[in-house]
């Protein structure tokens, strides 16, 4: 790793404080440089990733808190879409205001 410079000299080891900071800035920064397509885009993988890493029982149970009343429909939504379009048939997340 590079030492860190400024005009008085070597940079000061940041305390966990103020690196925790700037890594906060960082990622502000980050964020908002973004279209709202690369923000949309990204929540969709992570959120994919997530309940990806859940066991079946940890999903469904999380699925079904989710949609509420609408669990049973939507589970039938799902299965009657990959019956209509193929197993690997994948829901639009693509929102065309963006």
């Amino acid at each position: 790793m590079q030492t860190l410079t400024t005009p008085d000299g070597p940079m000061r080891k940041l305390t966990d404080t103020e690196f925790t900071y700037l890594k906060e800035l960082y990622v502000d920064r980050i964020v908002e440089g973004m279209m709202t397509k690369d923000l949309v885009r990204y929540v969709v993988e992570r959120e994919q990733e997530w309940i990806d890493s859940l066991t079946y029982t940890e999903a469904m149970d999380e699925l079904e808190s989710y949609f509420d009343e609408m669990f049973t429909d939507t589970v039938e939504e799902a299965l009657a879409d990959i019956k209509e379009f193929g197993p690997d048939y994948k829901p639009s997340t693509e929102d065309t205001r963006f």
